[in-house]
């Protein structure tokens, strides 16, 4: 057997062995050439896209994007075909056939001839479309609750154990200690009010340190008025006590 009949064989089981992999893994695997036009697609393309490898040929990623996104993506790989990097990394958001937008997190290797020549980049794709959903659905979560708890008449506030300091306060907290959640946040209780209101915060944190359960209790204040005061422990994902968060009532009688 002659070496360029091993080469062949060396090859060609080189390619088998490619294309056995990209074809098992979850991942879209495409090749670009220097015009960003695909010359190889896996077929993950026809579970992720809906569009089978052969429909994807001779496109470019643009072409199954949205015309805003399109613009920017094909901006950002026109610089980068020019000035070859050692890698490529981004976002794509791509539609479906059936018009759904995917999300693609995408990474991209340059690709070169024998001589030396840039031809392309090696781009592999992951289907983030779930995670960025759920990131979003998550953030909307957050933006509800923050408005819930920013807009009940109940005075919340958040104190970090450790230290000690406020992390969060509400409106209704705000006002009822005459200062904004700014001039709270970061602070010690002796760094914002007397030795007297201090001493009532300071005691708060303490007991739901020593004693990690929720704690109920009628505050006396110096100047007359009462609250009712609920200290509930929050705990980190290790079980380490973090926070305490305080909810609080005016009881004082007559208002």
């Amino acid at each position: 057997i002659t070496e360029g009949r091993r080469a062949e064989e060396a090859l060609r089981e080189s390619e088998m062995l490619f294309r056995s992999l990209v074809e098992n893994i979850n991942d879209l695997i495409l090749n670009m050439d220097e015009t960003s036009t695909f010359t190889y697609v896996s077929p993950k393309s026809q579970d992720i896209l809906g569009y089978a490898p052969e429909e994807l040929l001779g496109k470019t990623p643009c072409d199954f994007m949205p015309p805003g996104k399109a613009e920017r993506v094909g901006l950002r790989l026109a610089a980068l075909l020019a000035d070859p990097g050692p890698g490529i990394l981004f976002e794509w958001t791509m539609l479906h056939r059936n018009g759904a937008t995917v999300t693609l997190d995408v990474s991209g290797t340059p690709v070169y001839d024998p001589m030396g020549d840039f031809t392309g980049y090696r781009v592999v794709c992951r289907d983030i479309t779930e995670r960025v959903r759920a990131t979003k659905r998550v953030a909307q979560w957050k933006s509800f609750l923050y408005s819930v708890v920013n807009n009940i008449p109940s005075m919340v506030f958040v104190q970090e154990v450790e230290e000690g300091t406020f992390v969060f306060s509400n409106e209704a907290a705000g006002a009822f200690l005459g200062m904004t959640r700014e001039e709270m946040t970061g602070k010690q209780a002796g760094d914002l009010f007397s030795p007297e209101m201090a001493a009532l915060f300071g005691d708060g944190y303490r007991e739901v340190q020593d004693q990690l359960t929720v704690l109920e209790e009628q505050i006396h204040l110096p100047d007359g008025r009462i609250l009712f005061l609920k200290k509930i422990p929050i705990f980190d994902s290790r079980g380490m006590l973090r926070y305490m968060l305080g909810i609080a009532e005016d009881v004082t009688t007559g208002r």
